[in-house]
Protein backbone atom coordinates (compact mmCIF):
# COMPACT_ATOMS: atom_id res chain seq x y z
CA UNK A 1 0.00 0.00 0.00
CA UNK A 2 1.17 3.49 -0.81
CA UNK A 3 1.35 6.21 1.33
CA UNK A 4 1.64 10.08 0.39
CA UNK A 5 4.83 11.79 1.23
CA UNK A 6 3.73 14.19 4.04
CA UNK A 7 6.03 16.88 4.64
CA UNK A 8 6.60 18.08 7.89
CA UNK A 9 5.91 22.06 7.70
CA UNK A 10 7.34 22.99 11.18
CA UNK A 11 10.58 23.86 9.66
CA UNK A 12 11.43 27.77 8.42
CA UNK A 13 14.15 25.67 6.02
CA UNK A 14 11.22 23.42 4.43
CA UNK A 15 9.29 26.07 3.82
CA UNK A 16 11.60 28.11 2.38
CA UNK A 17 13.41 25.17 0.17
CA UNK A 18 9.90 24.33 -0.95
CA UNK A 19 9.27 28.08 -2.14
CA UNK A 20 12.49 28.03 -3.85
CA UNK A 21 11.34 25.20 -6.16
CA UNK A 22 8.39 26.32 -6.45
CA UNK A 23 9.50 29.96 -7.81
CA UNK A 24 12.57 28.08 -9.71
CA UNK A 25 9.83 26.03 -11.24
CA UNK A 26 7.96 29.10 -12.37
CA UNK A 27 10.23 31.29 -13.30
CA UNK A 28 11.68 28.47 -15.59
CA UNK A 29 8.86 27.98 -17.86
CA UNK A 30 8.10 31.39 -18.16
CA UNK A 31 11.58 31.97 -19.53
CA UNK A 32 11.25 28.74 -21.70
CA UNK A 33 7.91 30.20 -23.17
CA UNK A 34 9.53 33.26 -23.64
CA UNK A 35 12.01 31.85 -25.46
CA UNK A 36 9.91 29.91 -27.51
CA UNK A 37 8.07 32.84 -27.95
CA UNK A 38 10.99 35.03 -29.60
CA UNK A 39 12.21 32.00 -31.19
CA UNK A 40 8.62 31.32 -33.32
CA UNK A 41 9.27 35.31 -34.43
CA UNK A 42 12.35 35.09 -35.67
CA UNK A 43 11.33 31.83 -37.70
CA UNK A 44 8.15 33.93 -39.29
CA UNK A 45 10.02 37.03 -40.34
CA UNK A 46 13.19 35.06 -41.75
CA UNK A 47 10.59 33.60 -43.70
CA UNK A 48 8.41 36.38 -44.57
CA UNK A 49 11.79 37.96 -45.99
CA UNK A 50 12.60 35.00 -47.73
CA UNK A 51 9.25 35.41 -49.21
CA UNK A 52 9.68 38.39 -50.32
CA UNK A 53 12.40 38.65 -51.81
CA UNK A 54 11.45 35.53 -53.80
CA UNK A 55 8.62 37.17 -55.36
CA UNK A 56 10.15 40.68 -55.86
CA UNK A 57 12.64 38.78 -58.17
CA UNK A 58 9.70 36.00 -59.74
CA UNK A 59 7.67 39.03 -60.30
CA UNK A 60 10.09 41.65 -62.07
CA UNK A 61 11.86 38.50 -64.27
CA UNK A 62 8.00 37.85 -65.22
CA UNK A 63 7.47 41.49 -65.90
CA UNK A 64 10.14 41.92 -68.00
CA UNK A 65 9.17 38.73 -70.40
CA UNK A 66 5.92 40.15 -70.47
CA UNK A 67 7.06 43.42 -71.19
CA UNK A 68 8.46 42.11 -74.45
CA UNK A 69 5.38 39.49 -75.19
CA UNK A 70 7.53 36.27 -74.84
CA UNK A 71 4.97 34.30 -72.97
CA UNK A 72 6.53 30.96 -73.40
CA UNK A 73 9.96 32.90 -71.62
CA UNK A 74 6.89 33.99 -69.30
CA UNK A 75 5.54 29.70 -68.99
CA UNK A 76 9.57 28.57 -68.50
CA UNK A 77 10.12 31.45 -65.32
CA UNK A 78 6.27 30.21 -63.53
CA UNK A 79 7.72 26.26 -63.98
CA UNK A 80 11.05 26.88 -62.88
CA UNK A 81 10.79 29.28 -60.42
CA UNK A 82 7.32 29.02 -59.39
CA UNK A 83 7.24 25.54 -57.73
CA UNK A 84 7.72 26.12 -53.69
CA UNK A 85 5.29 23.89 -51.97
CA UNK A 86 4.02 26.86 -49.65
CA UNK A 87 2.88 28.97 -52.74
CA UNK A 88 0.74 27.93 -56.02
CA UNK A 89 1.74 30.41 -58.72
CA UNK A 90 -0.86 31.14 -61.97
CA UNK A 91 -0.33 33.07 -64.85
CA UNK A 92 -3.65 34.16 -66.79
CA UNK A 93 -2.70 35.52 -70.30
CA UNK A 94 -4.94 38.40 -71.38
CA UNK A 95 -7.91 36.03 -73.10
CA UNK A 96 -8.35 34.38 -69.66
CA UNK A 97 -6.64 31.23 -70.12
CA UNK A 98 -3.91 30.03 -67.71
Amino acid sequence: MLFPIRLCWDSIYRKLFVTYLALTALGTSILAGYILWSFYGYFMRTRQADLDAWSTALSESVADALEENEFDRVKVLIERYGSRESVTLRFFQADGRL
